[in-house]
């Protein structure tokens, strides 16, 4: 017989944010993470859309993630002069 296990959103959490600790490529961010049912939603302005592209790769790796809404805005410095 196999069991199911479903993880709370507390602990889906958890698991992205721990994830996000071992991408090199998010060091020194600090992205929103918020989740309901499996929906991770990123929140937060990053520097670069490496790092934009990145959080999002590292949220779908975790298991038990069934989708991610990307609400990350991307202000880099030069942008920043333009205005």
């Amino acid at each position: 017989m196999t069991t199911l296990t479903i993880k709370s959103d507390v602990q889906t959490k958890a698991d992205v944010l721990n994830e996000f600790k071992w991408d090199t490529r998010l060091s020194g961010t600090d992205i929103g993470v918020q989740v309901r049912e499996g929906i991770v939603t990123l929140v937060g302005t990053v520097n670069v859309f490496a790092k934009k592209f990145a959080a999002r790769e590292a949220a779908h790796r975790v298991r038990g993630v069934l989708d991610v809404v990307d609400e990350l805005h991307v202000k880099t410095p030069n942008m920043a002069r333009a205005h």
